[in-house]
């Protein structure tokens, strides 16, 4: 009854959404359906294309059909029951995970038969048994947990990822004291990270790199979790004007003679040239959501290369979580399920993510310890930021100018170095330069 259910929600979540034709072909075809009505239907909806696809199309067709299940003899109110029952924020995730089991069981009970089989055959030594049992459970794991590939295909994968690489253009930070250490860059198909305590600047980092790619004509995605689109624009209006957002304020609110308008206009107009879509959520948000999201841009024939999310821990998949052990687990779960889509999609995620431990040695940046409490992020991150302000700690003896950004982690690069930058606290601006007289505290 279970498996009857699930097989439903899926074609009732593909029956509604169009475009989750293909996401579901990822991880099912129509013989997995347990149920021979939804078998039925997927094999029809195989037939046609996302964008040519609707429900209403596809009970016109099953009303020339002869051989319909009985149920469908009214196509129409069958497929409208179904698109009604449909989840608003369907998660695939969970739908492929409960199919994959079955697989899994289906799989087992199969080999399991062999071998009862045996135990009930009188001419069976137990060594034999055992050695058969022992053999199906090797099988088992194998089929399903390896992924083993010949020389040849290893070749042909590895020609073509460095084809990608040397015809793709490099996507960087676009700081270039920083870059000049990146192998990879923001490349599609991997996941960085921008880590930091309260207060390290963490979004300010991700919208001056949002600014520095716009300027480039590189086309980005911002999905919001904490920020509103118009606290989002102001900061990055403040960055391009040199103005503090006093000053703007103040500007905007005393009318104040001396405060040009015409420079807010300029940044405004220069912001709107950005190829850039930025997204502030309304409720609970998930990887299913954002999945949709970035399609629904590609669809309208938008290519963007960087999606961020800011703050990651907030999508409901890890927000709701509360236990400390299972949170952990529950992240690496999503980044492994967020790598896929971003090597489906073809894009990078980049997310900022807070870390909550408190205090901190003056002149001691965490470096790995850093990562103990950080879950599954820096297990599954193919680059990562760690950011720290000297200046936030000891901010008697040190000028707050400054921004160490910490490679922490890089697949096949450098890695374990601070470059620093420069910070406007007043601006929320970062900058590559850092002159001589605060060298001494990096």
């Amino acid at each position: 009854m279970l498996d009857s259910s699930v097989d439903r929600s899926i074609i009732s979540v593909v029956l509604s959404d169009p475009r989750l034709i293909g996401r579901v072909r990822d991880f099912m075809a129509a013989e997995d359906f347990v149920d021979p009505v939804c078998s039925y239907l997927f094999k029809a909806i195989e037939g046609f294309s996302a964008d040519s696809f609707s429900w209403e199309l596809l009970a016109d067709v099953l009303q020339t059909k002869k051989d319909c299940p009985p149920v469908l003899k009214d196509p129409y109110s069958f497929l409208s029951d179904l698109v009604i029952s449909a989840p608003i924020m369907p998660d695939l995730s969970l739908y492929s995970s409960l199919v994959s089991q079955r697989k899994l069981r289906s799989l087992l009970r199969s080999k399991l038969k062999v071998v009862s089989e045996e135990i009930e055959n009188p001419s069976s030594s137990v060594v034999d048994i055992q050695n058969l049992l022992l053999n199906t459970i090797s099988s088992f794991q194998t089929n399903q947990l390896l992924r083993i590939v010949s020389e040849g295909t290893v070749w042909k994968e590895l020609k073509k990822d460095v084809i990608d690489i040397s015809t793709t253009k490099f996507v960087g930070t676009g700081f270039s004291t920083l870059d000049a250490h990146l192998t990879w860059g923001l490349v599609p198909g991997h996941i960085s990270v921008i880590s930091g305590r309260p207060s390290m600047g963490k979004s300010t980092f991700r919208s001056n790199i949002e600014r520095n790619l716009g300027k480039e004509g590189i086309y980005c995605v911002t999905i919001s979790l904490e920020q509103s689109v118009v606290d989002e624009y102001f900061r990055k209006i403040t960055q391009l004007t040199g103005l503090s957002f006093k000053d703007i304020v103040v500007g905007f609110r005393k009318k104040d003679p001396s405060f040009d308008m015409s420079v807010f206009i300029s940044a405004v107009k220069e912001i709107m040239q950005w190829p850039h879509t930025f997204v502030e959520p309304k409720g609970s948000f998930n990887l299913s959501d954002i999945e949709l999201i970035i399609q629904d841009i590609q669809i309208r024939n938008f290519s963007p290369a960087v999606v961020f999310i800011d703050l990651f821990s907030q999508i409901s998949d890890i927000s709701r979580v509360t236990e400390s052990g299972r949170r952990a687990a529950v992240i690496s779960q999503k980044m492994m399920e967020l790598r896929t889509i971003a090597r489906r999609l073809s894009i990078h995620f980049c997310l900022v993510v807070q870390l909550r431990r408190m205090g901190r040695d003056w002149g001691k940046i965490d470096r790995q310890e850093f990562y103990k409490d950080s879950g599954g992020y820096e297990e599954n991150a193919d680059l990562m930021f760690q950011l720290d302000r000297p200046g936030y700690w000891d901010p008697e003896n040190v000028e707050d100018n400054v921004l160490q950004v910490f490679i922490g982690k890089q697949r096949q690069g450098t890695r374990g170095m601070i470059v620093p930058l420069v910070w406007d606290v007043s601006t929320l601006s970062v900058k590559d330069e850092v002159g001589e007289e605060n060298k001494n505290i990096l």
